[in-house]
């Protein structure tokens, strides 16, 4: 019941980071995390649309998350302990401010179109040199791990597959991340990701015995 391996965004770059993305039009969720390290609050303001209502209809009620939605625009420049801009609108914005903050070189930038509702796109906006592969290497490594079994649906979980030992992609996912991929299972909304993992515990266990 407690985040690990914690990135903050250093203020300044905060600061930026929310400048350049809302001079594209775009209202993004920002991520803070409490100095405990158990509890992720996610700030938005502005008015949202229907994928980002849907976003938040999902994930509310989650015991280590609290969305706190339509604070005033005065909201200060920088929200202390900021890990992560997380914006849904526009493909062709979210890809331009996307090009806007790669340029500006001081953050870790994934941009990738939101495969449930067209014509939307993702950001995704953490602190220097952290994506889904490197957190899951540090993770195995601290862990003792010596197999990674990765499951990804969208391009940020490209890095992932690339550290992964058996990637594995949902029947949805975007062709570039199955072709990524080693094994090729059920789509997301059902039991798939569920099975491949018992299937595969199962199988790992009468290996080693």
């Amino acid at each position: 019941e407690k985040y690990g391996e914690i990135a903050l965004m250093p203020d300044d770059t905060a600061a930026r980071v929310r400048e350049v993305i809302e001079s594209f039009g775009l209202h993004p969720f920002i991520y803070t995390i409490t100095p405990d390290n158990r509890l992720l609050a996610a700030y938005h303001n502005g008015p949202m649309n229907r994928a980002e209502r849907k976003f938040v209809e999902e994930r509310t009620g989650l015991a280590l998350k609290r969305f706190h939605l339509d604070n005033p625009g005065g909201m200060a420049p920088f929200l202390p302990r900021t890990i992560l801009y997380f914006a849904i609108g526009d493909a062709e914005a979210t890809s331009a401010a996307a090009e806007a903050l790669t340029r500006m070189g001081r953050c870790a930038v994934s941009s990738y179109m939101d495969n449930t509702v067209p014509g939307m796109g993702i950001l995704e906006v953490f602190a220097s040199g952290i994506d889904k592969g490197a957190v899951v290497k540090r993770l195995a490594s601290r862990l003792g791990a010596d197999r990674i079994v990765a499951f990804g649906d969208n391009l940020n979980d490209l890095p992932l597959f690339a550290v992964a030992d058996i990637p594995v992609a949902v029947e949805n996912a975007l062709p570039e991340v199955k072709a990524a991929a080693e094994v090729v299972i059920g789509t997301n909304d059902t039991d798939a990701v569920a099975r491949f993992i018992e299937s595969d515990f199962m199988t790992d266990c009468y290996a080693k015995n």
